[in-house]
């Protein structure tokens, strides 16, 4: 328990940690990253989604595999995807309590972009307690 106290700077990771799973915001990117695909591509949903799912698993990330195959620009792919609707994502006082009785700088992670991360922490009510974004 020492360690933590001592701790200085805290990371947390965003997507499915500080707001629960069952808010489903994969499904709406999943969704997405098909309809994109379609649409960049040229084919229908189906091959989309063998598509979305083979580059993730031979590259690590589906982006990766877009931006190997076909040159997708990773900037708009990324615009796109976390274009979500977070109206699941509701504020979270007791999250917020707790972050705010943390000693030390607080970090967050994502995969996704800083403007997803933005948005997140604000409908969790807990952006001002993060000093940095790491994306």
């Amino acid at each position: 328990m020492d360690a933590l106290r001592a701790a200085q700077t805290w990371l947390f990771d965003l997507d499915n940690t500080l707001y629960p799973a069952a808010v489903n915001l994969f499904a709406q990117m999943d969704a997405r990253m098909r309809a994109f695909i379609a649409a960049e591509l040229g084919v229908d949903e189906a091959a989309a989604d063998a598509l979305r799912q083979r580059y993730y698993v031979e590259h690590g990330t589906t982006l990766t595999g877009l931006m190997r195959h076909h040159g997708t620009a990773p900037e708009r792919f990324v615009a796109y995807v976390h274009d979500i609707d977070l109206s699941g994502v509701r504020a979270n006082p007791a999250l917020d309590a707790a972050l705010a009785r943390l000693p030390g700088r607080k970090i967050v992670f994502t995969n996704g972009s800083a403007r997803h991360a933005e948005r997140v922490l604000a409908c969790l009510g807990v952006a001002r307690r993060f000093e940095a974004i790491f994306d």
